[in-house]
C-alpha cells in the first residue's frame, strides 16, 4: 500500500510523504482522528516508508522490504493495540522499551505501531516516556488514537501529531468501491452517507448486513422514544454497548429519521433517511421543537462515542435524554 492509495487528508499525507523523502522522519508520531478515519492503514503506509529501502517514493512498493511489508511478515515493524479503556499496560511497553535498544533485524529502521493509544495506563504512558525521551537513532513509534488530549501532555508534547478528518464525499465513495467492488452503487452512498464520510466506518456498514442492522434498529429506537415507558427503548439499546460501531451507525440513522420529521413538519415530501413513510408518520406525534431536540441528543451521544465514554453509561444516558427531548 502507497500514500496514494489513502483517500483524503491530502496535507497531512503529504507532509508524511516529504518527510520519509527527506529523511527527516520524527522518531514519534501521533495519528489522531475518529473510528474509521484510516489512522491505522495510514500508520501502515508510513511504517512501510520507514522501511523501504527502493529509490524514490516511499514506500515504494516494490523493493523487497515493501513486499515483506504487504504479507504482513516484516521482522522489523511490530503492531500492539489496546481494545478498551486501560487495556493497554505497562508490561507490554516495558517488552517494547527493552526490544528498542536491539539493532533492526534487515531494515535501517524499527517501527513500532501503538494503535488505540488511549488505551494505555498512566504507568504505560510514562513507561513509554521513558524512550521517547532518550529514543534510540533507529527507532520510530507511530500512535494512532481518537483524541491527543487522552494521552499525557508529556507524551502529546514529545511527538509530532497529525489530525484526520473525513474526506470529500465523492472521495469516500471512490474509496469504498475499490474496497468493495461487488457492492451495488447505491449500499456504497448510503453507507458513506451514514458513516459521515468515514471510509473505515462505511467499509464496517457494508460487511455482514451492518448497513440494513443500523437502519432496522434506528427505525426502531425512532419509534420506541415515543413508547408509554422506557423500557422498549432500554431493551433495543441493550447491546449496544458492546458493538459501538452499530452504536454509531445507528445514531447516525436516527439524524436522519429526526431531519426527516423536521422536513415532514415542514411540508416536504423529500425524505432523507430512506425509511419510507416513518418520519411523515413520527411527524404526526412529535413537534419541530421535539425532533430538534432529539438530533442533537443523537449528535451529542455520538460525540461522546467517538471521545471514547463509557458505552454502557452512555446508552443509558442516551435513553434518557432521548425521552426527554421528545416530551416523555
Amino acid at each position: 500500500m502507497q500514500f496514494s492509495s489513502f483517500a483524503g487528508n491530502k496535507d497531512v499525507v503529504g507532509w508524511l510523504a516529504e518527510l520519509l523523502r527527506s529523511g527527516r522522519l520524527p522518531h514519534a508520531l501521533i495519528l489522531e482522528g475518529p473510528e474509521g478515519s484510516g489512522r491505522r492503514t495510514l500508520a501502515s503506509i508510513v511504517a512501510a516508508g520507514a522501511v523501504c529501502s527502493g529509490i524514490g517514493e516511499r514506500p515504494c512498493g516494490r523493493c523487497l522490504d515493501c513486499q515483506k511489508v504487504q504479507k504482513g511478515a516484516h521482522p522489523d515493524i511490530f503492531m500492539v493495540s489496546g481494545e478498551g479503556p486501560r487495556s493497554f499496560h505497562i508490561d507490554v511497553i516495558r517488552r517494547i522499551r527493552n526490544d528498542a535498544y536491539v539493532l533492526p533485524n534487515e531494515a535501517r529502521r524499527k517501527v513500532y505501531i501503538l494503535a488505540n493509544a488511549e488505551a494505555m495506563t498512566e504507568q504505560a504512558q510514562n513507561a513509554l516516556l521513558k524512550i521517547f525521551e532518550e529514543p534510540p537513532a533507529h527507532v520510530v513509534f507511530i500512535l494512532t488514537c481518537r483524541d491527543r488530549y487522552q494521552l499525557l501532555p508529556t507524551i502529546v508534547s514529545r511527538a509530532v501529531t497529525f489530525a484526520l478528518f473525513a474526506p470529500d464525499f465523492e472521495e469516500a465513495v471512490r474509496a469504498v468501491r475499490e474496497r468493495e467492488p461487488k457492492a451495488r452503487e447505491e449500499e456504497i452512498r448510503r453507507a458513506v452517507e451514514i458513516a459521515g464520510g468515514y471510509v473505515g466506518v462505511a467499509l464496517k456498514l457494508l460487511e455482514k448486513g451492518g448497513l440494513s442492522a443500523a437502519f432496522e434498529l434506528a427505525g426502531k429506537v425512532a419509534k420506541a422514544c415515543l413508547a408509554g415507558t422506557e423500557l422498549e427503548l432500554l431493551m433495543l439499546t441493550a447491546n449496544l454497548p458492546r458493538d459501538k460501531e452499530l452504536f454509531r451507525s445507528m445514531l447516525n440513522v436516527l439524524a436522519l429519521i429526526f431531519r426527516d420529521v423536521m422536513a415532514a413538519k415542514a411540508g416536504s415530501r423529500v425524505m432523507v433517511s430512506g425509511l419510507g413513510d416513518l418520519g411523515f408518520e413520527l411527524s404526526q406525534k412529535m413537534t419541530v421543537a421535539h425532533a430538534a431536540a432529539a438530533l442533537e441528543v443523537a449528535g451529542e451521544t455520538g460525540r461522546a462515542l467517538d471521545s471514547n465514554a463509557n458505552a454502557a453509561l452512555l446508552c443509558t444516558r442516551f435513553c434518557a435524554a432521548l425521552r426527554r427531548a421528545v416530551g416523555k
